[in-house]
């Protein structure tokens, strides 16, 4: 088993997690159920609250399937009347991460997610996961837009998988994998690229498989100020004043046939501000420092096995840097 890196903070008060996840077992089964094919494995989502059950079956849509054996099962029970308290760490997070909660260290059950709003439980041992859900008006777009992400990074940090903060799109079944800090402009590459007739994959949090990219979730995120810029493309935003950006579910914005599980990498783009503007081959080294601190951001998986997977992406695809300054419309031109 992996060691999981993306501890965020502490878990609050000590408490019996152990009775907390024979005491969940004990509450109504969640009534609405689905399976989707996920990189890892199918899962089964059992939720009782309907709201959020079609949330959640909307960013995964591209992933729905048949019912059937399943790698994880994952409950979420509605319960409003016991509450989780996370300590002042939690509040002393940035904004975005706030929205994620706190992970505690790997154990049996582990302790995944913490927030007043939303916990969820997870047993390797079981693959399976309990969660419990106080107040679904008061859940974030990062909930609703990323189905239990912290379970779902820990079940693959455990499986070995490598996950990336970065974006994919891909032209002609053949994906570039767009990577660069914060705020670099990987999602106006993206909504760039869209509106000129690539394909989408993955935004945001990007798994990867040698160097084939996997989606995990089938949403888009982007700030609201976009929505003046691509207009059609993101009319169906969803913002929130309290975080930084919104979530759009794809399966509402491009055919079935857009919509990829997953593409072969062709080539890694790094996207960085300043001048002159253009487009221009990246030094391996400089790609390779980068890819790695993409990969520390949200990966589970161990050091030495990042810049594993760095290497073999640089290695065995293409590499660029882009300057694009405003003019991110010129992105799919160059990319092409």
């Amino acid at each position: 088993m992996n060691e999981v890196s993306i501890l965020l903070a502490p878990p609050g008060p000590d408490r019996d997690w152990q009775a907390e996840w024979l005491r969940l077992t004990q509450l109504p089964e969640p009534a609405h159920e689905a399976y989707f094919e996920l990189p890892p494995g199918r899962v089964r989502l059992r939720v009782q609250e309907r709201q959020l059950f079609d949330h959640w079956c909307l960013a995964w849509k591209p992933y729905r399937c048949e019912a059937g054996s399943s790698a994880l099962e994952m409950d979420v029970y509605s319960d409003p009347g016991n509450l989780w308290v996370p300590d002042d760490a939690l509040f002393q997070l940035p904004p975005r991460q706030q929205c994620q909660g706190l992970m505690s260290d790997w154990k049996s059950p582990l302790l995944v997610s913490q927030r007043p709003e939303l916990g969820m439980l997870y047993r390797p041992d079981a693959a399976r996961g309990l969660g419990r859900l106080r107040a679904p008006q008061d859940l974030s777009e990062t909930d609703l837009g990323k189905p239990l992400e912290l379970a779902m990074l820990g079940w693959l940090a455990e499986t070995g998988r490598a996950a990336c903060h970065a974006t994919v799109v891909a032209w002609q079944g053949q994906g570039v994998l767009l990577i660069g800090p914060e705020n670099s402009g990987k999602s106006t590459a993206m909504a760039a690229c869209l509106q000129a007739g690539w394909d989408f994959v993955a935004d945001d949090l990007v798994v990867l498989q040698g160097c084939v990219a996997q989606g995990l979730y089938a949403s888009a995120w982007f700030q609201a100020e976009q929505r003046e810029r691509f207009v059609e493309l993101l009319a169906g935003l969803r913002s929130s004043a309290l975080e930084p950006k919104g979530w759009l579910p794809m399966a509402e914005v491009l055919p079935a046939d857009r919509l990829l599980r997953e593409a072969p990498l062709q080539a890694v783009v790094w996207l960085r501000p300043g001048t002159p503007w253009g487009l221009q081959k990246a030094s391996r080294g400089s790609l390779m420092r980068e890819l790695v601190g993409a990969l520390s951001r949200v990966s589970g998986v161990a050091g030495p096995h990042r810049l594993e997977v760095a290497h073999q992406l640089v290695s065995s695809c293409s590499c660029w840097e882009v300057r694009a300054g405003p003019d991110m419309e010129r992105i799919p031109e160059w990319l092409n």
